[in-house]
């Protein structure tokens, strides 16, 4: 039980008791100063530094679901749960060799482990949080010869829990986790990254026996149900050991046969990220490198559906197609603005192949998937040169598609075709019958990737004009280079003549009247350039 003993207005200081459950141990005594609290009671005194916690403030409150009680962020400041937790290992009969802290803030659970006689404790949190952390741990009096480590541990990381089980060593290991458990955003995800990695370091620890112990101050019913929810799932068995007024301590322990059967899930999930880091490396060539990071994570969460994830890359890639096929449908009305029969008939020739591939594609393996895929971006990116400029209209026919790999649908895209009007009186086409770059080739093109799409304006324009399909082939290769490349890459490409991020290549027709109109735009000779 927690007893206020005295407090002074005027210093700001209280005194807090905590009953010890045992009539043999002295209490522990909590003094709170401004900026500090001195905790005696252990073999030797803690003093914590804190921050302190102001009411209001924009981005200061966490969001609640109604009813909630409200609660100031902050992992600078020592919660009674905190508290109650060492109370309650105080009276252990034997203290951990090794004692990990999870979500520490002010490090006063993880300091008290080691003041018990803990010979190793790692005191973890997010990296934003570090500084008061490490701050405390310097400050702790003891000096027993153990081992004391502060690091950054972000829970939604498997790979840094895994590589901090492995640095763990000893006997008997503790995992606490004082007051991270509060109503949030994306609780459901917070408890699932604190679970996840409570496994991960209790199947890479070696000794003998291991527990887990939370506290908190129940806030909010919704995060007792998720994490009792989840602790049951993964086989825990969850045991309050120790409560005062809403404040809790649950231990927890992980059975062998659960255990075990966590071991074999960290297995194949390790397999699984093996497997999807393999596809993902040979995939890399054919996306654009500058959404490369971003992409992976959109491929990786939905490769999540597969046990496959191999299968679940080419399901997401398959996605991707139809969607930029969408878009692309959405310029079909638009093909006999081109004017010219022969881009006209190319285009409708092109997008009948399409549709017609696309209605029911079946696919029987991952790498048949990725080269029919590579045909497909191809093709959309050769349209998409031909149709650059040509505003969006209304679908003129209903689109079906399909694909289908190892005989399962992975993608579908069903569009229904606008609503016919009656038809408007055509515009008047431009006296000189040709279709003019969307930008005007600037005077002084402050880089290469401006440049490269000054040059794209002109070639496309004169490709409209004359119907070239070398010079389409041209507009393709720079549609894809913009698209693709960075600054350096796209010099790279030039001077060097490396294929760029499509993996497509560059044309062989055309490429060396290309890289001349190029190298003039970066000499700055425009008007040589342009003609």
């Amino acid at each position: 039980a927690f007893t206020a003993l005295g407090s002074s207005s005027g210093n700001h200081c209280s005194v807090l008791v905590v009953m010890a459950s045992s009539a043999a141990c002295d209490a522990l005594s909590v003094k709170r100063m401004p900026g500090q609290l001195v905790i005696d009671g252990l073999p030797h005194p803690l003093r914590i530094a804190e921050q302190e916690v102001h009411a209001g403030g924009a981005g200061m409150d966490i969001p609640l679901e109604p009813g909630g009680r409200p609660l100031k962020l902050t992992g600078h400041r020592v919660w009674e749960a905190a508290l109650l937790l060492l109370e309650h290992l105080r009276g252990l009969p034997a203290a951990a060799d090794c004692a990990v802290d999870l979500g520490s803030g002010t490090g006063v659970a993880g300091l008290g482990c080691r003041a018990l006689g803990a010979k190793t404790v790692v005191l973890t949190d997010l990296a934003s949080q570090l500084d008061l952390l490490e701050a405390n741990a310097e400050a702790d009096c003891c000096s027993d010869g153990g081992v004391l480590r502060v690091q950054a541990l972000d829970w939604r990381d498997p790979a840094a829990s895994q590589a901090l089980a492995g640095s763990l060593r000893g006997e008997v290991l503790w995992l606490i986790a004082a007051e991270v458990l509060y109503p949030r955003e994306q609780q459901s995800e917070f408890v699932e990254g604190l679970f996840d990695t409570l496994l991960a370091l209790l199947v890479g620890w070696t000794g003998a026996s291991a527990k887990v112990f939370l506290a908190y101050q129940e806030r909010s019913r919704s995060i007792t149900l998720a994490w009792r929810a989840r602790a049951e799932r993964d086989g825990f068995e969850v045991l309050e050991v120790r409560s005062s007024g809403e404040a809790a301590v649950f231990q927890l322990a992980l059975p062998e046969a659960a255990r075990a059967a966590a071991a074999r899930r960290s297995a194949a999930e390790a397999a699984w990220e093996a497997a999807f880091d393999e596809s993902w490396t040979s995939l890399q060539p054919r996306l654009p490198a500058q959404e490369e990071p971003h992409l992976r994570h959109l491929a990786r969460e939905a490769a999540r559906e597969f046990a496959d994830a191999a299968l679940g890359l080419a399901a997401w890639r398959a996605r991707r197609i139809l969607h930029q096929f969408e878009q692309l449908c959405r310029l079909f009305a638009a093909i006999p603005k081109l004017g010219e029969p022969r881009l006209v008939s190319a285009a409708n020739l092109q997008v009948q192949q399409l549709a017609s591939k696309l209605r029911r594609l079946e696919l029987q393996s991952c790498e048949e998937a990725n080269r029919e895929f590579d045909s497909m971006v191809h093709r959309m990116r050769q349209l998409q040169a031909l149709l650059h400029d040509l505003p969006e209209g209304p679908l003129v026919h209903d689109i079906k598609a399909s694909i289908y790999l190892n005989r399962m649908q992975v993608a579908t895209l069903q569009l229904q075709a606008a609503p016919r009007e009656s038809p408007e009186p055509e515009a008047t086409a431009q006296s000189d019958g040709v279709l003019r770059a969307a930008q005007p080739v600037p005077a002084a093109p402050a880089t290469l990737i401006d440049a490269l799409s000054a040059t794209y304006g002109a070639v496309h324009a004169e490709a409209v004009r004359s119907g070239c399909p070398r010079l389409l082939r041209a507009a393709e290769d720079l549609l894809c280079l913009m698209d693709d490349a960075d600054e350096q890459a796209a010099r790279s490409w030039l001077l060097c003549g490396r294929e760029f991020g499509s993996g497509a290549g560059v044309s062989a027709q055309g490429y060396g009247e290309l890289t001349a109109v190029l190298r003039l735009f970066l000499e700055g000779s425009r008007e040589d350039a342009s003609g």
